[in-house]
């Protein structure tokens, strides 16, 4: 993500400029999609990041956020170089999705995530439009700092380092470099036990949710492996479900309802169930191609 300056305010001398500086001002207003699809894609076509705005149509902040500080040309300015995107968390689709993703719990809420959907950092709440430009250059030099410690983590032998920067990576939902990072671990350590499945089972779900499919299948027999013999019950149901989770990535419905199905007949009790009975009504409602 690139950081711009702020917008310097130029003082118009006669009444003359003022029909032509609110013009400039307005259509310096940035344009957002309402579609995620489409912003997702221009993303990736661009390499632009995402910058997601979640709202709600009861929510007073909200429609304050968007009155008062969208249409400021100092955000304007502030998000060139971002693909726009407003999502009502309750349209019961893919507004509805993101915010579960990204744990959203209160709103308003901006997102500033990656064209993979890694999320490089959020802004909570409602703040005049001079201070939250700040909280989005805030956001930007800390996921400027992530990165660079990144690439010196990939690089070194330390385990605990390299386990700690694993599960920020996926917790921001980076399974690429979660994954490389894990896999860094397993190169250098000898993990094994428990411990050894988890790893594993972790990198597996990591490729699946960079889109490596077969990497993540060939991971997961690794960690099914790792677990023969671990008793752990959360472990066991997490392989168990694992197939589940691919099909719906792939939006193959069938496969998914099929596997779901042997899921909850093993398991009929298990609290992962009701993550995935959601997932799978949001598939056979919003995928176009599902089969």
């Amino acid at each position: 993500m690139k950081t711009y300056r702020l917008a310097t305010c130029v003082l118009l001398v006669g009444a003359a400029f003022a029909a032509p500086a609110a013009a400039a001002i307005r259509a310096a207003a940035p344009v957002w999609s309402t579609d995620a699809d489409r912003a997702f894609a221009e993303a990736k076509r661009t390499g632009e990041p995402v910058l997601v705005d979640l709202y709600a149509d009861w929510c007073g902040w909200c429609k304050t956020l968007a009155r008062e500080v969208f249409p400021d040309p100092r955000f304007a300015e502030a998000v060139k170089g971002f693909v726009l995107l407003r999502v009502d968390v309750e349209d019961g689709g893919r507004g509805t999705e993101l915010a579960s993703l990204y744990h959203v719990e209160s709103l308003p809420t901006l997102l500033l995530l990656e064209p993979s959907g890694a999320l490089e950092g959020e802004i909570r709440g409602y703040s005049p439009a001079a201070e939250y430009v700040q909280q989005v250059h805030a956001v930007d030099a800390i996921w400027q700092k992530v990165l660079a410690g990144y690439a010196t983590t990939l690089a070194s032998s330390d385990q605990d380092r390299l386990r700690l920067s694993a599960i920020d990576f996926y917790k921001r939902r980076d399974g690429g470099r979660a994954a490389k990072l894990l896999e860094r671990l397993l190169a250098i350590a000898r993990v094994e036990g428990p411990d050894g499945a988890w790893v594993r089972f972790f990198l597996a779900d990591s490729l699946r949710m960079a889109g490596d499919y077969d990497g993540a299948r060939a991971a997961l027999t690794g960690a099914a492996r790792a677990a023969e013999g671990v008793k752990d019950a959360e472990l066991t149901e997490r392989l168990a479900l694992f197939s589940f989770w691919i099909a719906r990535d792939e939006a193959r419905c069938a496969a998914a309802a099929a596997a779901l199905g042997a899921f909850e007949r093993q398991h009929p009790k298990s609290d992962l169930l009701e993550g995935a009975h959601l997932a799978l009504d949001e598939l056979r409602g919003g995928a176009a191609s599902c089969s």
